[in-house]
Formats: structure tokens, sequence, C-alpha cells
């Protein structure tokens, strides 16, 4: 993507000509975090001694056509690069999933005249505060969870960040001194196309959990429910129907009419931390005795990634 080609130079940039300290980067997911690392530490692994060129000598690369960052970035030769030493860059990843004792490197000290260069999910926006990073370079994206009314089904898209995640990413610079955010997008992208808060997650993404949670707990009209975000009653309505096709939730008399009552059905699939429906699957796989495999399924389309290795 563009995004991820533009923040490879501005790394590269901000490495060879500006003074120490360290670099923050802000990407979407796990992935592009993964990615983003390996072009950098590729584009700099041989930038630690002299280099002396010339035409005879010189060996063709291998080029892989299949990933344009290679082929523009990393196959290219630079002459502000090529003939003279680049101190140290340690790059390293940071994401929710990361294990506790990797996040933990992003803290560790490096060698006096190296740089580390951390890329991070949206994850270093507010929770982290991590000490000598003069440099931010901000893509502007984050990749959300959407649901899809229509359809009933919830997608990640990419989308351009608010302007309250712009401004908390750009407090990061300099946090212990003076600092520099390079945001690669325009001025008028900020202004235009960017909304003005984080739109909550409750408004987002399916409530169906929510509403048979609160089930579990006797709540009777879900509306009333002073919601610091309330959702749509439009929403509340099709999750409740929703529900009822499951067997989660029945329909029954109380002193103020017809209310939505839940079942035993809907407290066991509530006790499952996953989406209504893929409880109701778990729990029908056990009665037809293929569990093992439907629960394979329901984990595949639950996890929180976004490519899975089968072949491992």
């Amino acid at each position: 993507t563009d995004y991820l080609h533009a923040a490879l130079k501005r790394v590269c940039r901000i490495h060879k000509s500006q003074p120490n300290g360290h670099i923050l980067v802000f990407v979407t997911s796990q992935r592009e975090v993964k990615n983003l690392c390996e072009l950098i530490i590729a584009k700099f692994e041989h930038f630690g001694k002299p280099k002396k060129r010339t035409k005879k000598n010189t060996p063709l690369r291998e080029i892989n056509i299949f990933n344009s960052y290679e082929t523009e970035e990393l196959i290219s030769t630079d002459s502000d690069t090529s003939n003279f030493i680049i101190n140290p860059i340690v790059v390293l990843p940071l994401f929710a999933l990361l294990p506790k004792e990797q996040q933990q490197n992003i803290f560790n000290s490096v060698e006096p005249n190296a740089r580390k260069c951390i890329v991070s999910t949206n994850v270093a926006e507010t929770s982290l505060t991590i000490p000598g990073v003069k440099y931010i370079v901000d893509t502007g994206k984050v990749k959300y969870k959407f649901y899809d009314k229509i359809t009933g089904a919830e997608k990640y898209e990419i989308t351009w960040c608010s302007k309250a995640s712009a401004d908390q990413r750009k407090g990061r610079a300099g946090r212990t001194g003076p600092g520099h955010c390079y945001r690669l997008y325009s001025t008028s992208v900020y202004q235009h196309d960017f909304p003005e808060f984080t739109v909550p997650d409750i408004l987002r993404q399916s409530i169906q959990n929510i509403v048979l949670q609160m089930k579990c707990m006797n709540f009777g009209k879900i509306e009333n429910f002073p919601f610091p975000t309330p959702p749509d009653s439009i929403d509340i309505k099709a999750a409740e129907c929703t529900l009822l096709m499951l067997g989660a939730l029945e329909t029954a008399q109380s002193s103020s009419g017809l209310c939505h009552r839940v079942t035993k059905l809907g407290r066991q699939m509530n006790s499952i931390s996953l989406y209504p429906r893929y409880s109701k699957m778990i729990i029908d796989s056990i009665i037809q005795g293929c569990a093992p495999y439907v629960i394979t399924i329901a984990s595949a389309m639950s996890v929180r990634v976004d490519r899975i290795n089968f072949h491992r």
C-alpha cells in the first residue's frame, strides 16, 4: 500500500539525516507491523560498513516481482547511503497480541550510537510512553471492525483515524524532550476527511453479545438502560430478533406486556465468550457429536488476525 511505502521512505530519511532519537511508526495491523519491520531491516542490513561498488563487481540482486516495496526500495542504490557508514537501527514490533517479554524490548536500552525504530498499531497511542522517542511517523490509518446492518456480517476496514487519535499520536513525540511528528497526509485531508473523535465500538459492532448478557442479568427493556453512548433502538431490536431466531430468547408475558426473556440455551450461549451464532454452533455440535470440527471452524472465523497459516 502507498502509505507503507511512504512510511518506509520517511524512516530511511530520518535515520540517515536526523540527530539521535528513536522513531515510532503507526500502522494499522499486526500484519503491516511485521511487513514494515522486515522492509526496514532489509533496507539497512547492509549499511554497517563502507561500500565500494563498481560495474564489474556489483552483483545482480534477485528481484521479487510480487513485492513492490522490495522492487522500488530495497533494490534501489541511493547515492546518499551507498558510500558511508550509517549507525545501527534496532527495529522492534509492537501490537496488542505481542508476547509481554517481546513488548518489553521496546524499553530496553541500545548501544549509544544506535537508534530504535518501533513499528506499532494504535496500541501505542495512549497506553505507553516510550522513553527517547523523538520522531513520529503517522500514516493516519487505522483498522476497525464494522457491522453491516443489511447483511449481518462483520468486516475489517482500513480508514482514516480521528483527529483526536492523530493528536494523541503526535503527542507521543518528545514526551521527555523536543520531538517532531511526520504526518503522511496533508492538512486538507486532516481537516476534511478525519472525524473529530473515534466512533465507539458499541456503534460500530454487533450488540448481540451485549443484549444477551443483559438479558441474562434480568434487564427488561434494553432501550431504557442508561448507556454512556446509547446504541440505536433499531439495532437493539435487530439483535433481539436474531437471539429469538437462535433460541437464546423467548417471548414471555409480564406485568407490563410481552417481553423477551432469556432461555436455558441462551444462558449456555452467554457462558461461551463468542458471538451468539458461534456459541450456538458449538452447543449444537456437541449434541451432534462433531464438536472438534465445529470448534475449529468457529475459532478460525472469530480469531483476530489478518491471516492464518494452516501449514505450520
